[in-house]
């Protein structure tokens, strides 16, 4: 088990020499560094090739001379280095060519000149190589129109002069180089020898000057959502925010609510600067590019003193500067977040800040504190990580040419001993210690269960980190394991009885692909062992009107740990298709040992309380709660009696799931059991009511109603298709006797013949035969047979007779549903008289 340390005190970076190029107190006047991909290029002096192209990757071995240009002890001096898209362009010197343009991919054969722009020994001192959409634009003069601008596909036969800005041999002078969406802006004289904001699209005829607007000085160009923004001069408004999107109508000034914007750096979708307000000081603002969304961002020196921020830069999305006697300040563009870090120079001294660059989310700077040399400081947004980078190091001029280079930062460095040569300091550090908040579980807990939050010390506050397992020593039970995140879970559940103690081996990576990995044990806690209960699975049947069906006759309930229930309970639901009639209980069968005995809400074993229950009707579940004298056999026997009925005819048929989870107070719980009910209804038979009693008939009449007030209910045949009507006459001398139906008529719930057919609203129910000379009378049903319609029907059925007075008779129904049911027979007495 590893338990949590300290983390460790953070210790300052420090500055060694990648490789001493030139091996002379000299140096090899290490200048112009820019990153390229995972390369730095630059300009060297070795003492045999002279000045040339070199490159490094960080490491002595792999920094090394491109190309001696120049072949010999001449020098190509290797200038205006830029990365255009992944390649370097620079500008170098041969004596037939003068300054031209040259490319280089890190690799001698592919480091060429690309055009001799200005044909012959002359030179034409390309600069300012600028990539937009694979089309590298640059300045160059090729000794008849002065210095212009040109692009390049890379080839020297798509090399070619974009615009003559000023006609002639005179200078032009593009500069301020800034891609926006598919166009080029520059800054450039025009035929009137005024200084223009210019556009172009890489053709002629679409490079052109923006008239708009005085561009009387235009400067600080910078590129936001598909806008060029740019600080110009006009006699009425002086110096301002101005924004153009290439077109005259598209040009004007952003604001009057500040003026002389200075230093203008792009933050996400937010440009910041300084500039002076309505107080007259100047401060820290920022801008949306409307009116509306250009605020001052904080007073950084209170009353009518001025901040002056100054060397504004985005690092990581974060805002840079230094202000109020160069304190290092840091700002996210609210009051609230823009801080000071650090007061560099203590009080109000001011120094030298210089090469403010972004490496590995840090910002590194170069500090002219008075002390020989200087100093480079590296900053991760936060006080403490706020430090001398270069300390233990006596550099004789200050550090040059910063570039980043993944979690380092490489730069010129002059000493005595050895002069200008190639130095790094590495800001990233490998993380030295991984933690993990716990190194134990309880036992029986559920796969995903987290055992503990995973996190890394490492000196570099601001780092994010990636959690995995290693491999080799100490990694035998990973694969038990998972990480989420910075989670470590579980994927098995674990029984401290069958194995206590797992080895993992776990890794952090940082951002920049440091890792580190150590081994740690788990250990499984004794925790409680959950009830266990079986018996469950299968299916039991419930029929229709029965008392009730036991549920779990063979159930079982163990646990290896917990002698009694108490503070447990069980929780028997219906999950599925419950019915308000359904009703869970306990079967009593006494107070004899053994026996499960209910008394009320109470439930005892042998007499002996041990729990008590509430619910089970309907949807409400049937919850017991336990006692100290729940003992598993006790709430085994318990289990055993659950019974479920449902009450009622017609019930619903749809199957019922039963579920179980019993608790055993100790914080054990049982997985949980199902087991299917299912419901069988039966056919319930017809009910002829208010068919009794006497009706008195006078001899040779006409037909009388036997019983206008008689009843039919039938509860699960919602008609009688195939059921039959037999009506029949008990007596002596029933020649002259006749059963029949009186017939109404067709409309509403009138009964009529048609024949021998029996119709009910005009629609056939049914056939009728028999009813006269003592035979029975029959109606045989069909679908249309309702209960309403039949029991029409049998109030419409009508005896009469010849037979002399003072003869009786019995009338006997037999009704069938169809169905398989029949109410039985029911009769009544007509009195002849």
């Amino acid at each position: 088990m590893h338990s949590i340390e300290a983390v460790e005190q953070r210790v300052l970076l420090s500055a060694t020499q990648v490789v001493d190029i030139n091996g002379k107190a000299s140096g090899s006047s290490v200048d112009s560094l820019v990153t390229v991909g995972n390369t730095v290029f630059f300009a060297a002096n070795d003492g045999v090739n002279g000045t040339e192209l070199w490159k490094s990757d960080g490491t002595a071995a792999g920094t090394v001379l491109v190309k001696d240009i120049y072949a010999g002890i001449g020098s190509s001096f290797p200038q205006k280095l830029a990365n255009v898209n992944g390649t370097l362009y620079f500008s170098a010197y041969l004596p037939a060519t003068g300054w031209e343009v040259w490319k280089s991919d890190g690799t001698a054969n592919g480091t060429v000149m690309v055009a001799d722009v200005s044909v012959g020994t002359g030179s034409s001192f390309p600069e300012m190589f600028t990539n937009v959409n694979g089309t590298v634009y640059f300045s160059a003069n090729d000794g008849v129109h002065g210095d212009e601008l040109w692009a390049t596909d890379g080839s020297a036969a798509g090399t070619r002069l974009v615009k003559d800005l000023v006609s002639g041999s005179s200078f032009g002078w593009p500069d301020a180089f800034t891609p926006v969406g598919n166009l080029l802006f520059f800054r450039g004289y025009d035929d009137n020898s005024q200084l223009r904001v210019w556009r172009s699209d890489g053709t002629t005829a679409g490079t052109f000057p923006i008239q708009a607007g005085s561009n009387a000085v235009p400067d600080q160009f910078v590129a936001l959502n598909g806008t060029l923004y740019y600080r110009d001069f006009d006699l009425t408004n002086g110096f301002r925010l101005w924004k153009t999107d290439g077109t005259d109508a598209g040009t004007g000034i952003v604001t009057l609510t500040m003026h002389d914007p200075q230093e203008i750096c792009v933050v996400g979708s937010t440009l910041y600067f300084n500039a002076y307000g309505s107080s007259l000081d100047r401060e820290l603002w920022k801008s949306d590019g409307t009116d509306a969304g250009t605020v001052q961002v904080k007073d950084l020196a209170p009353g009518n003193a001025s901040g002056w921020p100054h060397d504004l830069t985005n690092v990581n999305g974060a805002l840079y500067f230094r202000a109020n006697s160069d304190e290092l300040w840091k700002s996210d563009g609210t009051a609230a977040g823009t801080v000071l870090l650090k007061d560099i120079i203590p009080g109000t001294s001011i120094g030298s800040y210089s090469n403010w660059t972004s490496v590995a989310g840090k910002l590194a700077f170069v500090v002219y504190d008075g002390t020989p040399g200087g100093k480079l400081w590296v900053s991760d947004g936060t006080s403490e990580g706020t430090m001398i980078a270069d300390d233990g190091v006596q550099f004789g001029y200050l550090p040059q040419d910063l570039a980043a280079l993944k979690d380092q930062v490489l730069f010129a460095g002059t000493l005595t001993t050895s002069g200008t040569e190639l130095f790094r300091i590495p800001l990233n550090s490998v993380p030295t210690d991984l933690k993990l908040s716990s190194t134990t579980v309880v036992e029986n807990r559920p796969i995903g269960t987290v055992v503990g939050t995973l996190s890394a010390v490492d000196p570099d506050l601001n780092d994010t980190f990636t959690y995995s397992f290693g491999t080799g020593t100490g990694a035998a039970d990973n694969a038990l394991f998972t990480i989420l995140g910075n989670q470590l879970r579980t994927k098995a559940v674990f029984d401290y009885e069958t194995k206590s103690s797992y080895f993992l081996r776990l890794r952090v990576v940082d951002q920049l692909g440091h890792a580190f990995a150590k081994s740690v044990t788990i250990r499984v806690l004794n925790g409680n062992d959950a009830p266990v209960v079986t018996g469950f699975g299968g299916s039991v049947t419930y029929v229709e009107n029965a008392s009730s069906v036991t549920v779990l006759p063979a159930a079982t309930v163990t646990d290896p740990d917990s002698p009694n229930f108490a503070g447990g309970k069980v929780t028997i639901s219906l999950t599925s298709n419950a019915d308000d009639r359904d009703l869970l209980a306990f079967a009593n069968q006494g107070n004899a040992a053994g026996q499960i005995g209910v008394s009320g809400a109470t439930l005892k074993y042998g007499g002996v309380a041990f729990g008590s229950f509430t619910g089970g009707v309907g949807t409400a579940p049937l919850v017991v709660t336990f006692n100290g004298n729940a003992k598993p056999a006790n709430v085994q026997a318990l289990l055993r009696r659950l019974v479920f009925s449902t009450k009622g005819d017609a019930p619903a048929t749809l199957t019922r799931s039963i579920r179980l989870t019993l608790e055993d107070g100790d914080g054990g719980t049982t997985t949980t059991a199902t087991r299917a009910i299912q419901v069988i209804a039966v056919n319930d038979p017809p009910v002829i009511g208010a068919f009794n009693g006497t009706v008195a008939y006078a001899s040779g009449t006409t037909a009388k109603q036997i019983d206008p007030d008689a009843t039919i209910q039938d509860v699960d045949s919602p008609n009688f298709a195939g059921g039959t009507l037999t009506v029949t006459l008990q007596g002596t001398s029933l020649g002259s006797d006749r059963l029949s139906i009186l017939g109404q008529g067709t409309g509403t719930g009138k009964i009529s013949l048609l024949g021998s057919a029996v119709q009910y609203e005009g629609f056939a129910i049914g056939g009728w035969t028999g009813g006269t000379g003592g035979t029975p009378l029959v109606i045989t049903f069909n679908g249309n047979a309702t209960t309403t319609a039949v029991q029409a029907l049998l109030r419409r059925l009508a005896f009469d007779s010849t037979t002399a007075a003072g003869s009786v008779r019995t009338v006997q129904l037999l009704l069938t549903d169809g169905d398989g049911g029949d109410g039985g027979v029911v009769a009544k007495t007509i009195s002849i008289v």
